[in-house]
This record gives C-alpha cells, sequence and structure tokens, in this order.
C-alpha cells in the first residue's frame, strides 16, 4: 500500500497529469486492501477441517 502511494506521485509525473485520478486511486488502495484481506483469511484457514 505505501509503495503504491508512494509511486502514484512518480507515474502522474510520467504520464504528464498534474494529479493522479482519485477515482482510480480509491480503487486501486480498495483493491489493495480488499486483497490482503482475501488473503489473510485464506491463509488462516484450517486445512484439515472440510469446506
Amino acid at each position: 500500500m505505501l509503495i503504491f502511494i508512494g509511486s502514484k506521485i512518480f507515474l502522474a509525473d510520467l504520464l504528464g497529469l498534474e494529479k493522479f485520478p482519485a477515482a482510480l486511486s480509491l480503487s486501486i488502495a480498495f483493491a489493495i486492501i480488499a486483497a490482503g484481506a482475501v488473503w489473510s483469511l485464506l491463509k488462516k484457514r484450517d486445512p484439515q477441517q472440510p469446506a
């Protein structure tokens, strides 16, 4: 998450944008957090129990 937040400044300069679009930034941040939550839930699951 911190890498994305820091790199969006450089990405905006690379693309010639004045500012990184807020909607895109929020959607990427949400996707990173959601992926982390899903990963955490999957890792916490006991593989010995039936689904």
